[in-house]
């Protein structure tokens, strides 16, 4: 090979990437916008749905959006600080609250009345809340599930404060249905 055929062989296998870096770094102001718009997306292990699900679920609920201010400055310092607990300690409450359910109104059998999603179903079919909430339960379980299993999960602040405000109106509504 001589040396011609070599430098249009090198043109030619660094010609797309070039072209993608360049485009990327003129079009930096579009693209950020693009992917701020974007609903779900993977990069390596990381996965960002849980902002546009919580936002979604916001937007059908009743009771208006919590701000940090809203909260006790604990819970709201907690999902600053470390959002992973201040989500499992909002569903631990969810929980607590569909066990109660179970045990008072329910008349399930022990065993069976301790799984929450038992509970919340049989509540839901027997009317005792509405299938908003059941469908609520299931959207939160899911975050939950992926609030403790995901090793990168990084969400906003924002979304942890929605996510506590949307598990305390079930809350109520469970013990609300217990009453």
């Amino acid at each position: 090979m001589d040396a011609l055929t070599f430098v249009v062989e090198i043109l030619k296998a660094t010609a797309w990437p070039s072209a993608s870096i360049v485009i990327a770094l003129v079009f930096r102001r579009e693209l950020r916008q693009l992917l701020l718009r974007l609903r779900k997306g993977k990069v390596g292990p990381a996965e960002f749905e849980f902002e546009e699900r919580v936002a979604s679920l916001e937007a059908d609920s009743t009771a208006g959006t919590p701000t940090p201010s809203m909260l006790s400055t604990e819970v709201a310092s907690l999902a600053h600080t470390d959002p992973r607990a201040a989500i499992l300690d909002a569903w631990l409450r969810v929980e607590q609250a569909a066990t109660m359910l179970a045990e008072r109104k329910l008349d399930l059998e022990p065993v069976l009345g301790r799984s929450p999603k038992l509970a919340v179903r049989v509540a839901a079919h027997r009317r005792m809340i509405d299938a908003r909430h059941l469908e609520l339960f299931s959207e939160l379980r899911s975050l939950r599930n992926r609030a403790i299993h995901e090793p990168d999960f990084r969400p906003s602040t924002e979304s942890v404060v929605s996510f506590i405000g949307l598990s305390a109106e079930l809350v109520s509504a469970l013990n609300k249905a217990a009453e």
